[in-house]
């Protein structure tokens, strides 16, 4: 995959543990029973809820880097951090084109 090297200016304490938290994006509305791949469909109702509340949970774990797809219902469901975090957005993650 291409994902960019990170760098921080911060040094890590010692034996500090960083996690990686791996999420999907928030439910999305039209793509119920088929495979949608890149087709960009908008966050439900409920997913509009799931990334509240996502964001919320991320707003105190504090993320030292936030990475994601380009599809839009994974951008949808990180946008309410958008003014506090960069989101980068890396293609290789991004569905395979159906």
């Amino acid at each position: 995959m291409g994902v960019p090297a990170f760098e921080t200016t911060d040094t890590p304490k010692k034996n500090a543990s960083r996690a990686v938290i791996l999420l999907r994006h928030a439910a999305t509305t039209g793509g119920e029973g088929r495979a949608i791949g890149r087709t960009p469909l908008p966050l439900s109702p409920e997913g509009l809820r799931q990334a509240a509340a996502l964001c919320k949970v991320m707003r105190q774990c504090r993320p030292a880097a936030l990475y994601a797809s380009p599809a839009s219902r994974a951008r949808d469901t990180l946008g309410p951090l958008l003014d506090e975090c960069t989101v980068h957005l890396i293609d290789d993650m991004d569905e395979i084109d159906m």
